[in-house]
C-alpha cells in the first residue's frame, strides 16, 4: 500500500491548493515497474476550491489500452467513492442504481474531456460526483471550501483497479 503524501512538484498545481486537508493526498507518482497480470489501484482526488457550490460535476478517466478494468473489488462492487466521511461502493454498470459507469470512448456522455490519443473502443470510467439520481443520494452539489478541509463534503476521492494486460 502506498500511503505517502504526494505532491507532483508542478508549479501552480492543484496539489498545493490550501483547502486540501493536511496529509490527504496519499499515493505515489511512480510506484516502480509493472508486469503483465499486476493490478494497479488508482485514486482520483477532487476538490471544489471555489466559493460557490458546483453542480454537474463529472470526472471521466481513460483506462489505458494495455490495462483492463477489474470488477468486484470494493465491497463486491467495482469502485468506491469517499466524500463527507462516507464511502459508497458503486458499480461500473450503466444503470440507475448509481452514478458511475464504464463505457467506451464512442459512448461517453457530454463534458468528458479526454486526452489526445484516446481512440475509439478505449474504455472510460465516468463518475458523476454530483447529481439527483442514483447513489450517493443527497449529493446534488459539491459545496465550495471555506477553509482547509471544510466542509468535509467539498472534497473526496474515488478508487478503482485495473490489471495490466499481456
Amino acid at each position: 500500500m502506498l500511503n505517502t503524501v504526494v505532491n507532483d512538484n508542478v508549479e501552480n498545481s492543484d496539489d498545493d491548493e490550501s483547502s486540501w486537508p493536511g496529509g490527504y493526498l496519499l499515493g505515489e507518482l511512480d510506484a516502480g515497474l509493472v508486469q503483465s497480470g499486476d493490478e494497479i489501484e488508482y485514486t482520483v482526488y477532487f476538490l471544489n476550491a471555489g466559493e460557490r457550490a458546483a453542480a454537474n460535476v463529472r470526472i471521466c478517466d481513460w483506462i489505458q489500452p494495455n490495462q483492463s478494468f477489474v470488477n468486484g473489488l470494493y465491497g463486491g462492487n467495482d469502485l468506491e467513492l469517499t466524500t463527507g466521511g462516507t464511502t459508497y461502493q458503486l458499480t461500473a454498470a450503466s444503470d440507475a442504481a448509481d452514478r458511475a459507469e464504464l463505457t467506451t470512448v464512442d459512448s461517453v456522455p457530454p463534458n468528458c474531456n479526454l486526452p489526445a490519443g484516446v481512440t475509439a473502443g478505449n474504455s472510460v470510467l465516468v463518475l458523476d460526483i454530483t447529481g439527483t439520481a442514483g447513489d450517493p443520494t443527497g449529493f446534488a452539489t459539491l459545496p465550495g471550501t471555506t477553509g482547509q478541509g471544510t466542509p468535509t463534503n467539498a472534497y473526496g476521492f474515488f478508487r478503482f483497479t485495473t490489471q495490466v494486460n499481456d
